[in-house]
This record gives structure tokens, sequence and C-alpha cells, in this order.
């Protein structure tokens, strides 16, 4: 007659469970901190492009200053800068609101 040791298979197998959860649970936290460190880099590259749109905008816009000045039309570079005002408070889709300006 063979004896056998229920108490031992019992324990081997809360010991595979254990060591299963523990696993998923590493790999979970593996995932999560590789989708953060993604968001932090697509963050960066987002405020470099806004950041990168400004310079050329207000290069633009100097530019233009500059032109106008030269013929003596100041109400335009006006206009052009109260109408970048109003355009800082236009309703943007949905899908834009993290790309508000100004950044907050």
């Amino acid at each position: 007659m063979s004896r056998t040791n229920y108490g031992g298979m019992v324990a081997v197998g809360i010991i595979a469970v254990l060591t299963a959860v523990v696993g998923a649970s590493i790999w979970r936290a593996h995932e999560l901190a590789v989708k953060r460190d993604l968001a932090i880099e697509a963050e960066n590259q987002a405020a470099a492009a806004r950041k990168g749109a400004e310079h050329i905008f207000n290069h633009l816009l100097d530019q233009l200053r500059d032109r106008l000045d030269l013929l003596d039309h100041h109400d335009i570079v006006e206009d052009a800068q109260r109408r970048c005002v109003l355009l800082q408070h236009f309703p943007l889709p949905h899908y834009l609101h993290n790309l508000a300006w100004p950044p907050k």
C-alpha cells in the first residue's frame, strides 16, 4: 500500500498559486511603469512642440510688425494681436483640450 502525502501536495499547490499571483503583480507593475514613462515622454514632446510653435509664431509676428512699421500700419499689428488674444479663449474640440493655449 502506498502512502500519499496530501499535505505536501497542498503546500506545493499553494506555493504555485502564490508564485503565479506575485508574478502577475510584478508584470502588471512593469506594464504600468512603462505606460507612465511613455506618457511622460509624450508630455515632454508636446511641451517642446508647443514651445517651438510659440517661437515660430512670435517670430512671424515680429516680422509682420517690422514690415508694417515701415509702412506705418500699426493698426494691422494691433488687430492681429487682438485676434490672437481672442483665439486664446476660442473653444476647442474635446480632443484638443490638452493642447489648449496658453499652457497651464
